[in-house]
């Protein structure tokens, strides 16, 4: 499974942002993520790419136009809420915002939910259906400091480093989940553009995956 994160890519501009899902789609993404999260409480600041509920239930439904599942990173609990009156069928946590309640109002729901853990934490006694990322927490993260062995544990991997190649390594390694920062070849510049990949590099990414894929069964 590759999943797009498109994050703040957007630029809080609803056209760029159903252009990068339609371009995630494109590329061979299975699933297409944005963020949603109060940016005073998160940065302090107000930040155009903060989503209000009906952008986010737009970006939604246009996925859903387009055979292409749209979901969300989750950072507080009323986010949460939105995300049951959305309809949304997973969740994603991110590795720094995995605050108990979120944690517990996501369980509440018994969907699936992707969590990235830079240290790996079993949560199975909360969710019924979950999936690990590795992760590096920084961004861009340094190819030497990430941790493969940790795949073997986890996994899937979400990547922040400079182009595709430790996701690659990922693949190999035996990764069912990839997780990478998505942008188009002209995207405007956002907190997300330095560690994002273009449609070309995500769709170089994707023909691995499916060629790992294909070894595997024949295994």
């Amino acid at each position: 499974m590759l999943v797009s994160e498109i994050g703040q890519n957007h630029c809080g501009d609803m056209s760029l942002a159903r252009k990068l899902i339609l371009a995630s789609k494109e590329s061979g993404a299975d699933l297409a993520k944005f963020q949603l999260y109060n940016s005073m409480a998160v940065y302090g600041v107000q930040q155009p790419q903060e989503l209000t509920f009906k952008q986010a239930n737009e970006l939604f439904r246009f996925g859903q136009d387009n055979d292409i599942e749209v979901f969300f990173s989750v950072f507080d609990v009323e986010r949460v809420e939105w995300c049951e009156k959305i309809g949304v069928q997973r969740y994603k946590i991110a590795a720094t915002r995995q605050k108990k309640e979120v944690l517990e109002a996501v369980a509440k729901t018994d969907k699936p939910v992707i969590i990235s853990q830079s240290r790996f934490e079993i949560l199975d006694r909360l969710f019924k259906d979950v999936q690990y990322l590795y992760c590096v927490p920084k961004y861009p993260a340094d190819l030497q400091e990430v941790n493969f062995g940790m795949i073997y544990i986890m996994g899937g991997f979400s990547d922040h480093t400079l182009g595709i190649f430790a996701s690659q390594i990922a693949l190999a390694r035996g990764a069912t989940i990839i997780e990478k920062h998505f942008r188009l070849d002209d995207n405007p510049r956002s907190p997300d553009f330095g560690h994002s990949v273009t449609p070309s590099e995500f769709s170089q990414l994707a023909d691995f995956h499916n060629k790992c894929r294909d070894l595997r069964r024949q295994l």
